[in-house]
């Protein structure tokens, strides 16, 4: 007891040397050791597993593949077209002129030959009678110099003969018929000359008309169509109102404009002044021709100027731009007026001077044939001599001339007959097809110039597409490829079946690109398909049946080389290869290179 008493002094005291104190040194030594042996270790772990997770990660790269087998390679070209008759005809008039008829409308079924469109063609219809009148004018004097062929052989054979009391009484008779056919013929020239007098007269009486119609129009032009679009007009140097890009339309706009507004007042000046005698209104319709093209061409350039304008209120240019359009319309439809009337009287007093030639003709026939029965009754009065028999010989030979010379006239007469029949029948447009009227440009009343549209008719059946294809694609389609169509009306579900018939061996540009012009015609005619129709067209081009093929994207070019990646025992490498056709489904025909069940690396995932 006391031991234990001193051990605990000795604790108390803080000596380190009693046995006691050896127990808890003991136990802080081997918590010591447990901290210094978990600590790595558990660091240990963390590293092992960190270097698992990154090294299970790390397995190389990914290969997307395709086993090859063989497979079709369908090329496929798609383009657009438009729908339209196999047959369709535009009709159009050789020469311009007035509409006096127009016998059809848009939808209208018609027939081969069927009149569609008519021009005014009082002209024409009496340019043919004249010919014809010329013709049968030729005939009938064929005719009488027949007759006067038979008579002066009958003279002949009766100065060989001799005369008797009764041919001397004959001869007096023709005298007498002689005497009444020159009456008769003198009052048919002045008949036919008092009718041309009439009918020029008529032809003149237009012309203060037109003229006067021809200032309202300038007047018109200039106070109201291109009002606004000239600045300080009453100056000497007029200027456009507004920007535009065409200075050299601009300068040449502004210097005309002196010049046309004088043209203009002389038109106004002619239709206060213009007389009544024709060389009065003859110089007055050419002066007005001459004023009315000054105007035409003066606005011309104010139209190309106000298509070229910038800057200006869109409203204000728009109406600019139709007025000068419509001035300048209204100019040529009023010069061609003019000009029309021109050509009435020009060819009014040509026929009146084939009248009245006809006439003259007419009487000196009946003068020679009064002289010739006048000549016949001296001679038989005078008896028969041998020199009055060679007379009559001279007489049948100049007459067998005259019927020879009348043939080719009446030959010449046939001829200008049928021109000018062929011409008046150009005045009226037949259909050359049966179909269905399609267009109608013409309307009565308008003046068509010469080759314009007036009528458009195209076959009831068979419908066909047009389209232009790329010079890039135009090699891939030939004659008797199949095409499927679908058209816009109807949308992608509903599909039509053609068959390509025609490629145009040249090109077609449009908007700077080389193109060919492809016909698809349809298999089978249906009721849906309408002229004008957008299409779509996916055209079948060459076709490859059981060959390998790969996706384009695992073709790589290297050093001018094709190249495919193929998998073999896990390791890619690269095949040279060679293709053929490319499908429009991104496959490459390959045709050298690869064998089937080659495994072909399409992409590579690093």
């Amino acid at each position: 007891m006391t031991i234990q008493t001193t051990d605990m002094a000795h604790l108390q005291t803080g000596e380190e040397s009693h046995p006691i104190m050896e127990v808890p040194k003991q136990k802080k030594r081997r918590r010591l050791f447990h901290k210094t042996v978990l600590i790595p270790v558990i660091l240990l772990l963390g590293a092992g597993i960190v270097y698992a997770v990154f090294h299970t990660s790390d397995t190389g790269p990914v290969y997307d593949t395709l086993t090859l087998a063989p497979q079709n390679v369908v090329q496929e070209i798609g383009v657009t077209g438009r729908v339209k008759s196999r047959e369709q005809v535009d009709l159009a008039f050789e020469e311009g002129g007035t509409v006096a008829s127009v016998y059809v409308a848009v939808g209208d079924v018609v027939a081969h030959g069927q009149s569609l469109v008519a021009l005014q063609n009082e002209s024409s219809a009496s340019q043919v009678a004249q010919a014809e009148a010329s013709q049968s004018s030729a005939e009938a004097q064929l005719a009488q110099l027949n007759s006067a062929l038979k008579i002066q052989r009958v003279k002949l054979d009766q100065l060989r003969s001799g005369y008797r009391t009764q041919e001397i009484y004959i001869a007096e008779l023709a005298v007498n018929r002689a005497e009444q056919t020159l009456a008769s013929a003198r009052n048919a020239r002045e008949n036919v000359v008092a009718q041309s007098e009439s009918d020029v007269t008529n032809a003149y009486a237009e012309i203060p008309v037109l003229v006067n119609d021809a200032s309202v129009q300038a007047d018109d032009a200039f106070q109201n169509k291109i009002r606004g679009i000239f600045n300080d007009t009453g100056s000497s140097s007029p200027q456009i109102s507004f920007l535009n890009t065409d200075f050299s339309a601009e300068i040449d706009a502004e210097n005309r404009y002196f010049r046309a507004h004088s043209a203009y007042l002389h038109l106004e000046e002619l239709s206060k002044t213009i007389g009544a005698d024709r060389l009065s209104r003859s110089n007055a319709l050419r002066d007005a021709k001459a004023d009315v093209l000054i105007i035409r061409d003066f606005l011309s350039r104010v139209l190309d100027v106000t298509n070229a304008s910038v800057g200006e209120d869109t409203t204000i240019l728009d109406g600019y731009r139709a007025g000068a359009s419509s001035a300048r319309a209204n100019m040529i439809a009023t010069y061609n007026a003019l000009d029309a009337r021109e050509r009435v009287i020009l060819s009014q007093n040509i026929q009146n001077e084939t009248q009245i030639d006809g006439a003259d003709a007419s009487v000196y026939d009946a003068e020679r044939a009064l002289a010739s029965a006048r000549a016949e009754l001296d001679l038989k009065r005078a008896g028969t001599r041998t020199e009055e028999i060679a007379v009559q010989e001279a007489y049948v030979s100049q007459a067998e001339a005259n019927i020879s010379v009348q043939r080719a006239v009446i030959r010449q007469a046939v001829a200008t007959v049928q021109e000018r029949k062929i011409r008046l029948k150009k005045q009226t447009l037949a259909s050359p097809i049966d179909g269905i009227v399609t267009a109608v440009e013409a309307h009565v009343g308008e003046i068509v110039p010469a080759g314009s549209l007036a009528v458009r008719v195209m076959t009831a059946d068979g419908m066909e597409v047009e389209s232009f294809i790329p010079e890039v694609d135009i090699t891939k389609v030939t004659v008797g490829n199949t095409a499927e169509i679908t058209l816009d009306a109807y949308g992608r579900d509903v599909a039509f079946m053609a068959v390509v018939v025609q490629i145009d061996p040249a090109e077609t540009m449009l908007d700077g690109v080389a193109t060919y012009r492809a016909i698809f015609r349809f298999d089978e005619n249906d009721a849906r398909v309408r002229s004008g129709m957008t299409a779509n067209v996916d055209v079948q081009g060459e076709t490859r049946e059981n060959v390998l093929a790969v996706p384009q994207r695992a073709i790589i070019r290297k050093d001018g080389l094709q190249i495919v990646r193929v998998l073999r025992d896990g390791v890619p490498v690269d095949v040279t290869v060679v293709t053929g056709l490319r499908g429009s489904d991104g496959f490459v025909e390959i045709v050298e290179g690869l064998s089937e069940g080659d495994v072909v690396i399409r992409f590579i995932e690093e």
